[in-house]
């Protein structure tokens, strides 16, 4: 097939669901181009380099044998980094306790009285195998405990694997698989999520995919044409039209899709403070993660596995998971980190050397909702109203939480466009107007 009739596709959004689309789609032998506004790739994923320090746009991880995992290997990008020990300390009530992570643990912890430990481990060991996907939120769920401190602890344990503070809203089935794929570990990546980004963005290009920076997609092309309308009022056409971003984003571009406007209206999304410190040492070396118990707090030192600090410093993690149904108050949710730091690492402000503070940052644009059915429930990639839009990001397909749901709807994408330009004739564009 000539360079002029190979199917072409254009993607808006050059985050890691769009590129990891257009790698997948390219290596299939489509014609694959794909639109980023910003200067820079990786939207959410990308990774800052200051005073030798790397900053993750808050905490990062990939899960092993998740849906990213799967992605990365199946478009051949290498990464290496550490699993982080979770040995570490529970914050309650201003005090610091040993964090049970095991059985044993959860026996000798001071954090709990004896009635709390027996409750704590009995509901772990159910949510560890698997709870059903049958309408309970994880608030449901969390109302059968007795014991109040086992419930915090459950609770944070839930906040701390799903990236999310929404107990009223997401399914505690979801909740509960997600919970048993942390307990396997997490990969911190050396040279932070900027490693998965370039890797993506070389392996598109590799296939033949073309990605162009700095360009805006102002709208999706109506009528018989595919594509998408840029700034300036070019225009773009294409067999086939990917929208690699949020349900909001995508709703603006295209507003004549009713389904597009009702996902829009069924997001609720999960944002989260971020507060990075490089310090010259860790104060107290032996803790290295920390959770807090009845506050929405997590701490973890992740230059410890991964390749993120200059030679002989360290950088320090701390995050706030702001409750979907509170405004975030950023001088608020600073005073907080810090005074979780304090109680975590004492000493650790004569230390600093370096920050980044990211107040409102997104770590799930759509969390799953158990009134709408769950991550089961989220929307397919292909748009019913409108054949040959298709969309990809953490809010579609099935394939889990965070990076493996973005990773995941990728290939899912990919597949559906693959799927549909096999059975529409394709028009043979001689070119794209660019």
């Amino acid at each position: 097939m000539t360079e002029t009739t190979r199917p072409g596709v254009a993607i808006a959004g050059g985050g890691l669901a769009g590129l990891a689309t257009a790698a997948y789609l390219a290596r299939e032998g489509h014609r694959v181009t794909l639109f980023e506004q910003s200067s820079d790739l990786g939207g959410r994923a990308a990774t800052t380099r200051k005073q030798g320090f790397l900053h993750n746009m808050g905490p990062h991880a990939v899960y092993p044998g998740g849906s990213a995992e799967q992605a990365l290997a199946d478009l051949g990008v290498a990464y290496t980094g550490r699993k982080p020990d979770l040995a570490g300390v529970a914050i309650r009530n201003g005090r610091a306790f040993a964090l049970p992570v095991g059985g044993r643990s959860l026996l000798t912890t001071r954090l709990f009285g004896v009635r709390a430990r027996v409750e704590a481990g009995r509901q772990l060991l159910a949510l560890g195998k698997g709870l059903p996907q049958d309408g309970r939120t994880a608030q449901d769920w969390l109302a059968e405990f007795s014991q109040p401190a086992a419930r915090e602890y459950a609770a944070a344990l839930l906040r701390v694997a799903t990236y999310s503070n929404a107990p009223a809203v997401i399914p505690i089935g979801d909740a509960s698989r997600q919970f048993a794929g942390a307990g396997r570990g997490v990969t911190y990546i050396d040279g932070g999520w900027q490693t998965l980004v370039d890797g993506l963005r070389e392996q598109a290009h590799l296939f033949g995919a073309e990605i162009r920076t700095g360009e805006r997609v102002e709208a999706v092309l109506e009528g018989p044409a595919r594509g998408f309308r840029l700034a300036g009022g070019r225009e773009f056409e294409a067999d086939a039209a990917v929208l690699a971003l949020p349900a909001d984003a995508a709703s603006r571009l295209f507003p004549s899709s009713g389904e597009l406007a009702r996902h829009a209206a069924d997001s609720i999304p999960q944002r989260i403070a971020c507060l990075d410190i490089g310090v010259t040492r860790l104060p107290n070396p032996r803790r290295r993660f920390a959770l807090g118990i009845d506050s929405p707090f997590y701490f973890s030192v992740h230059s410890l596995y991964a390749d993120l600090a200059p030679e002989g410093r360290v950088l320090m993690s701390v995050a706030k998971y702001i409750p979907v149904d509170e405004r975030h108050d950023a001088a608020r949710d600073l005073h907080e980190m810090e005074a979780f730091l304090d109680l975590v690492q004492p000493g650790w402000r004569a230390l600093e050397v370096h920050r980044q503070h990211l107040p409102n940052m997104l770590s799930h644009t759509a969390v799953p909702r158990a009134d709408r059915g769950g991550i089961a429930g989220r929307p397919g990639p292909a748009l019913a109203d409108h054949p040959g839009v298709f969309i990809a990001g953490d809010w579609v397909g099935d394939s889990g939480w965070i990076g493996d749901g973005t990773l995941g709807s990728a290939r899912l994408a990919a597949r559906a466009v693959s799927a549909w330009l096999a059975r529409e004739p394709a028009r043979a564009l001689a070119g794209a107007v660019g």
